[in-house]
């Protein structure tokens, strides 16, 4: 198989260190701890270097024992950066230093001999209420939005799970997923039967449509972390019920940050027109 050679390289690794103390490398700790020794984290920021991170030293790049790899737990776009960094020291992509979405799943397979994807979205629905042009699921060109029902959802979820062992990144998307009326019953039934695989259990709301109170103990009984777009500058009008949301998210207890986006990105492949 074409990775057998790098899973091979990967299952001989007995010591890293992780670059990224943050969201990313602590649930990376959470998932390899186990299973290697953790000789502490890599991150630019001197403040993180003074205090430390989940109790293990942080340290700035810098040439590291000839027995340590690294392993990047870093947004995709920081790790191009990360890599040209570690490169000064000596560290080679895919033989002393790599990306976590490449590590952990090959680790797992060829040294644990376990199923682990590095993330997974699941739409309990494309139905939503806004009509984003640059949509990055392309959802205002599906004709229809039929809703399934839940009974077909935990079936799909039955079969993903018989085939894989474990997932670091269960991200409910959408559509907007706090339209699908039984999103509560959704919630309890992944988190109640397959908690113990997911390492992160998501969802990111476009921060205009209120959750109910069910779907909000729902979150914070399973440990939901929120995503709450926001979208107030592209959204004139819409800043009431942004707050309402957040303030309510806040009430419940439940996990989550926002996120101010930059600017829209069209994803649409080169060639093609989304009118088409």
């Amino acid at each position: 198989h074409e990775f057998d050679a790098l899973g091979a390289r990967i299952a001989g690794i007995k010591r890293i260190r992780i670059f990224g103390a943050g969201a990313n490398g602590g649930d990376l700790h959470a998932l390899l701890s186990p299973h290697l020794d953790l000789a502490g984290f890599i991150d630019n920021d001197p403040g993180k270097q003074v205090g430390g991170f989940l109790g293990m030293p942080v340290a700035a790049p810098a040439r590291l024992d000839d027995n340590e790899a690294v392993v990047l737990a870093l947004p995709p776009a920081a790790v191009p950066g990360a890599l040209g960094q570690l490169a000064e020291f000596g560290f080679r992509e895919n033989e002393t230093a790599f990306p976590a979405q490449l590590f952990a799943p090959l680790y797992f397979l060829y040294a644990r001999g376990r199923v682990c994807l590095p993330s997974l979205s699941f739409l309990p629905t494309t139905r939503c209420n806004l009509n984003c042009r640059h949509c990055l699921n392309f959802m205002p060109h599906i004709a229809r939005h039929p809703e399934r029902p839940l009974a077909r959802l935990t079936r799909s979820l039955d079969q993903l799970f018989a085939c894989v062992d474990m997932v670091i990144l269960f991200h409910l998307s959408g559509g907007e997923p706090f339209l699908y009326r039984e999103l509560a019953e959704l919630i309890d039934y992944l988190g109640g039967r397959y908690g113990s695989r997911i390492q992160r259990l998501a969802l990111t709301t476009n921060g205009t449509v209120m959750p109910s109170d069910e779907v909000c103990l729902a979150c914070r009984r399973r440990r939901v972390s929120v995503t709450l777009d926001d979208y107030r500058a592209s959204l004139p009008g819409r800043e009431g019920r942004f707050l309402a949301v957040r303030e309510k998210l806040a009430e419940f207890g439940v996990s989550f940050r926002v996120s101010r986006p930059e600017g829209w990105v069209d994803l649409t492949p080169p060639g093609l027109n989304r009118a088409d």
